[in-house]
């Protein structure tokens, strides 16, 4: 359940239909995919600091959703102040590609500031990608939502972006409540 193993794993083998293994030790976690045979891709969710595991491929994912995330990842500062586990321009230098993500696809046709461009080095691949969503769906039975006014409640990193997307989806919000991440 949620309550051991956490809210996102359990709704990726739920809905999704994937092998996910929980582990502290993200090295043994690996060891133990590999001698139960469960798979022969290992992907690690904010796992690029973790380099006690070989690895094949290094993506770095970049909120460009807000001009306010986009500044963030400008200054790059580490943790407390910023969201970096580590200085930026290093990091980037062991990644292999970078994804630009956005919530909305128009969001792929606002160009983006130089600054944040030419802080990516020359040799890694640069793709964007933007949310598009299928539709709402009742947990109870899986059938999609027809009732366009609802009362909306989360508990992610980037809330307003989630509200956001309901709008665009043509929800009317009776209530649009925001708990902290993983709540």
């Amino acid at each position: 359940d949620a309550g051991q193993v956490g809210d996102e794993p359990l709704m990726l083998t739920r809905f999704h239909d994937l092998r996910v293994v929980v582990a502290k030790d993200r090295a043994a976690g690996a060891r133990y995919i590999e001698e139960n045979e469960l798979g022969s891709i290992v992907i690690l969710d904010d796992g690029f600091q973790h380099r006690r595991l070989f690895r094949n491929l290094d993506i770095v994912c970049v909120d460009v959703s807000t001009d306010e995330a986009v500044r963030r990842f400008i200054e790059g500062s580490l943790l407390p102040a910023g969201r970096f586990r580590e200085s930026r321009n290093p990091a980037l230098r062991r990644a292999q590609a970078v994804v630009l993500s956005a919530r909305q696809p128009e969001a792929l046709a606002v160009a983006l500031p130089a600054e944040l461009l030419e802080l990516i080095p020359a040799h890694i691949k640069v793709f964007r990608s933007y949310v598009r969503p299928l539709g709402v769906y009742k947990i109870s039975d899986g059938t999609e939502m027809t009732e366009r006014q609802a009362g909306a409640f989360c508990s992610i990193a980037n809330p307003q972006g989630f509200f956001q997307t309901l709008t665009a989806m043509n929800f009317k919000l009776t209530v649009a409540e925001a708990f902290p991440d993983h709540f």
